[in-house]
């Protein structure tokens, strides 16, 4: 029994592998290989998966986001849904940090095709300190958007 999960293991990370599909599941697939000692994705395949398609074959866009909360605080987070994440965040679902400190206003967001430079981008940003967000924070990326979506929501 062993032996034929082993097998089915193996079949299923070289299937990933081939079809170019293990980018949402990268450190779950590297894992395996790295036990099963197989090869892992090949660059072109790490640079096909950064080029993600949603159902309609257009491409998809990552947010990179950063909410002020009512204890004056900020929040960084990243999504490929932004409306849909942000009412999550102001039903108190989601992200544990804003369960206690509620959602007054999104402040700024950036735009990226790929999931791995939005990745990249919310980790740079939560390593800012207060201060640096707060001069992010200034020049808004993309201002329209910001306040189309705090205006569909019913933020101030």
């Amino acid at each position: 029994m062993f032996e034929i999960m082993i097998l089915m293991f193996i079949i299923m990370c070289e299937h990933m592998r081939y079809k170019a599909e293990c980018s949402s599941h990268h450190a779950e697939y590297t894992f395996l290989c790295m036990r099963l000692n197989l090869r892992g994705p090949t660059p072109q395949m790490m640079a096909k998966n950064d080029r993600q398609k949603d159902e309609k074959g257009d491409m998809r866009m990552f947010y990179v986001y950063v909410i002020l909360c009512r204890n004056r605080t900020f929040y960084t987070g990243y999504t490929k849904d932004i409306i849909e994440r942000l009412k999550q965040h102001l039903d108190g679902k989601g992200a544990r940090y804003l369960r206690g400190n509620k959602v007054k206003k999104l402040y700024y967001i950036e735009k990226y095709r790929s999931q791995r430079k939005a990745i990249q981008r919310e980790r740079e940003i939560k390593k800012f300190t207060h201060l640096d967000k707060k001069k992010l924070i200034e020049k808004p990326y993309d201002t329209e958007l910001v306040e189309t979506i705090n205006q569909a929501l019913g933020l101030l």
